[in-house]
Order: C-alpha cells, then sequence, then structure tokens
C-alpha cells in the first residue's frame, strides 16, 4: 500500500536515477471509468468489485495503457545509473463528457496519482513521495474519435512526474 507525505528525492540522486520497475495499480472506481471509455458496461455506484486471484482485463488495460505511456517519459528524463523502482497508485481519472465540448473544445480531461520511488540498494526503502496531477484537453469531436485520451493523460502524467521529481521533462 503506498501513502504519506511528499517526499522529495535527495537532489544527487534525482540527478542520477533510472527507473528499472514500474508498477502502476487503481481502485475499482478508477478501473471502471477507464472501461466506460472502451464501451464497457460499468457497474452500479457503490457495488464492491471482488477480482479474485487474476485481476479484471480492464485493470490490466489500464495499468498497460498507462505504463506504455510514462516509461517513455521516464526514459527521457531519469537516465543515470542508480537504478529506482517506481510505484504508481492512479487515484483519480476524470473525462470533460460535456456535449458542448464536442463542438468548442474547451473541455480537460483530468488524472491524479501518487508516486513513490524505492530504492532496492537500501532494501527497499522510499526514498520519494510525489503527489501528480496532469491535465490535457478533451479535444473536439474529431479529436475524440482518432486519439486515445487515456494515453494522452498518461504521457502528461509522465511528464509531469518528470519535472516534479527529476526537474526536467527530457534531454534538450
Amino acid at each position: 500500500m503506498i501513502g504519506g507525505p511528499d517526499l522529495r528525492l535527495p537532489p544527487d540522486l534525482a540527478a542520477g536515477a533510472r527507473v528499472v520497475r514500474l508498477d502502476i495499480e487503481a481502485p475499482w472506481p478508477v478501473v471502471d471509468r477507464y472501461a466506460q471509455t472502451l464501451g464497457r458496461e460499468t457497474l452500479p455506484a457503490g457495488e464492491p468489485v471482488v477480482y479474485g486471484p487474476d485481476r479484471s482485463s480492464d485493470e490490466q488495460a489500464l495499468e498497460w495503457a498507462v505504463s506504455a505511456e510514462i516509461e517513455p517519459e521516464l526514459s527521457r528524463c531519469a537516465a543515470g545509473a542508480r537504478p529506482l523502482e517506481a510505484r504508481i497508485r492512479i487515484d483519480a481519472l476524470t473525462y470533460d463528457d460535456r456535449f458542448a465540448s464536442l463542438w468548442d473544445g474547451r473541455g480537460r480531461d483530468r488524472i491524479e496519482g501518487l508516486v513513490e520511488f524505492a530504492d532496492p540498494a537500501a532494501g527497499g526503502a522510499i526514498v520519494g513521495r510525489y503527489r501528480i496531477v496532469a491535465e490535457t484537453p478533451s479535444g473536439k469531436a474529431l479529436t475524440r474519435i482518432v486519439s486515445d485520451r487515456t494515453d494522452a493523460l498518461a504521457e502528461a502524467f509522465g511528464r509531469r512526474l518528470c519535472l516534479e521529481a527529476f526537474g526536467r521533462d527530457g534531454p534538450d
């Protein structure tokens, strides 16, 4: 279970870090909201979800979609030699579903999560913790049809994480 107050990476560690492992989790309301974007049937509000020994395919799909966008961002901004592991809990995934935003393009999508960095050389001790919030334009109707809004949010999350934790968004 991840959580706790913000904890900034020490500057020398941030400058020389490389993320070698990325674990992503999300509570069921976030997974359910993601499933809605895939056109899946949603669960009644407040109904508990029991995944059993195997995670749901929607949970796995969300984790894969998010990691596929965050990993390249982290490989650009954290390209040092010191290995760190990152654990991310996506707490909120909000899509602008206002009908008017299909035409005006003024909608915003939002992703929120907590990221912890653990140092395997220190027995897995937590060396950094960041609350990350990122937004992207939801786009007009055509953009929503041809693009993946979750991918865009995950990429923005990765960039924001790079800025917060490593002070950069990739090589110049």
